[in-house]
């Protein structure tokens, strides 16, 4: 089995990421390229906007569109498997959800949720454990390495305290001194962690997985990481599927 992307914006139309069913189609080629056998939609949900329901009709429809694209295009390629999700925006007031099961990454018990790039308030912590025990679900923090530029060893404290928290770092971490040394600085404390491309496009922000994962024996040499502990995460991942 080859790579899970726990982390991407391939569904078209619905936010920020695909624009078409078209797009989404050369995105999901790219991620097969990727090696990408497993792929989670997880497009933005701000219930501070609207409703779960709402949010759910919308992704639903932006998913038959795919699928009905899909269905009815020759692939030269093998579509790596669709599973839905949300990447749900945490506010400093939140009620509890109504659809948990539907807004979990699919086939899992997790359930995604991204902080606000500003300063952290505890409230942030508080609300996703709270919504995580009451739904009876596994946190999952989207893109953790994001804020190592505004958030203090407390705030990353306070967030790695909530029990079974899994974090989920972009596969580009690599690329960065300060987001390499952070995902290092996980590994070493034992804290799971998950690789998302957190992919919106084909340009600015593509489908990257193997080429950029590829790199990781020279990761593991500079920060003194051994081989087979990144190994452990790639069969950890396919666990939680």
């Amino acid at each position: 089995m080859g790579y899970v992307d726990f982390h991407t914006h391939i569904l078209p139309e619905i936010d920020d990421g695909s624009d078409s069913v078209e797009k989404s189609y050369m995105m999901l080629k790219k991620m097969a390229d990727e090696d990408v056998d497993v792929v989670f939609a997880t497009p933005h949900c701000l219930l501070s906007r609207e409703d779960e329901k709402s949010f759910l009709q919308r992704r639903a429809v932006s998913f038959n569109k795919l699928k009905t694209y899909l269905a009815n295009v020759q692939s030269d390629f093998k579509v790596p498997e669709i599973r839905l999700g949300a990447e749900i925006r945490v506010t400093q007031e939140m009620k509890m959800f109504e659809y948990a099961e539907a807004l979990s990454l699919e086939g899992t018990n997790m359930i995604m949720y991204e902080l606000p790039y500003d300063n952290y308030r505890m409230s942030y912590g508080e609300n996703i454990y709270n919504l995580s025990l009451k739904a009876k679900k596994v946190p999952v923090l989207a893109h953790a390495e994001r804020y190592i530029d505004i958030y203090s060893e407390n705030d990353y404290g306070d967030l790695f305290s909530i029990p079974n928290i899994i974090c989920q770092i972009s596969t580009d971490f690599m690329q960065s001194k300060k987001s390499a040394k952070f995902a290092a600085t996980l590994i070493d404390a034992g804290i799971p962690l998950v690789f998302g491309s957190d992919c919106h496009n084909m340009t600015t922000r593509p489908p990257q997985m193997k080429s950029l994962l590829i790199k990781k024996k020279k990761f593991c040499s500079k920060y003194k990481i051994m081989e087979y502990t990144m190994e452990e995460l790639f069969y950890f991942h396919k666990q939680l599927i």
